[in-house]
């Protein structure tokens, strides 16, 4: 299952020792990874990816672009992949903008909640598991209000499992990207078929993992990104990263930076890994973000 806190935190919960081998197979009610095995290692996570982007330039939120998006998205099937199940995808996403009038109908006809401004509030996605939905929102409004926020309300993302796979179905969670394919997408998030759900940007990804294990958690879009994957310089660049934890300060979090430490958390993918510096570069800097990704990816020397 799913839900929107209308307010953004996320979690991985699967460990490895310094062997590189997973403590548990499965922490969570939605990842299920393989113990390190013959020539698989969990910490060599890589993936290659689709990634399609449309933008209205004048800033006008329709639902056309919802539809466009998922032409585009339907069209990069073959960039991604699925299961031997035929129908559990490696992952698929889009990323929109945040759809105040939508929201602001539908909190108010749902929860009775009335919304700030536009500008005033936040949304995130949560991923929970089912046996501890309330346990996990529990923690984060207590994380919120340690930060000066509340949280508004939970709203319960509609969603038609109907179609997924067995495997997907299986690691479903209490939880707009998910363990589909570029055509199951559309139809599993019931929001995106609604003419009154509108945006004016949509950035959509199909998964293909090429040597990690498909979940839940590790569809794209991101936080920040959608990315392509094959990072071979993956470790040395989590280890500097590492590195600089002990020298890096910033006047926007001031003492509470240790608290975002470490910068990228353990088990991600290689692009879950670019995604939590970039992230990081944006908001604890004073980067823009193309400043950001131009200090991440150098300028190809060609000697």
């Amino acid at each position: 299952m799913e839900k929107e806190a209308i307010l953004d935190l996320g979690c991985q919960d699967q460990q490895f020792n310094d062997s590189g081998e997973t403590l548990q197979t499965q922490m969570n009610g939605f990842t299920a990874f393989p113990p390190k095995r013959g020539l698989y290692n969990p910490k060599n996570e890589r993936e290659a990816c689709g990634v399609g982007f449309v933008v209205s330039i004048d800033g006008n939120h329709t639902h056309k672009l919802i539809t466009d998006a998922e032409t585009m998205s339907r069209r990069m099937e073959h960039r991604g992949a699925c299961s031997c199940d035929n129908n559990t995808g490696d992952g698929a996403g889009v990323m929109v903008g945040l759809p105040h009038a939508f929201y602001k109908k539908i909190l108010k006809e749902e929860l009775h909640v009335n919304l700030p401004e536009k500008g005033k509030y936040a949304t995130g996605v949560v991923y929970l598991e089912s046996l501890r939905a309330a346990e996990t929102e529990a923690a984060f409004e207590k994380e919120a209000e340690e930060d000066g926020l509340k949280v508004l309300c939970w709203r319960t993302v509609p969603t038609d499992s109907t179609f997924l796979g067995n495997v997907a179905r299986s690691t479903e969670p209490f939880m707009r990207q998910g363990q589909l394919t570029s055509t199951q997408l559309w139809k599993y998030f019931l929001d995106l078929q609604r003419d009154d759900f509108e945006t004016y940007l949509a950035l959509v990804h199909a998964r293909f993992s090429t040597n990690t294990f498909p979940s839940w958690e590790r569809a794209h879009p991101l936080r920040v990104l959608a990315h392509n994957g094959e990072i071979n310089t993956l470790r040395g660049n989590v280890n500097l990263m590492r590195a600089r934890e002990g020298v890096m300060n910033t006047n926007i979090f001031g003492e509470k930076l240790n608290d975002l430490y470490p910068v990228v958390e353990p088990n991600l993918s290689d692009s879950g890994s670019v995604d939590t510096v970039l992230e990081f570069l944006v908001m604890a800097g004073q980067r823009s973000l193309p400043e950001a990704v131009m200090t991440m990816v150098h300028k190809l020397k060609i000697s």
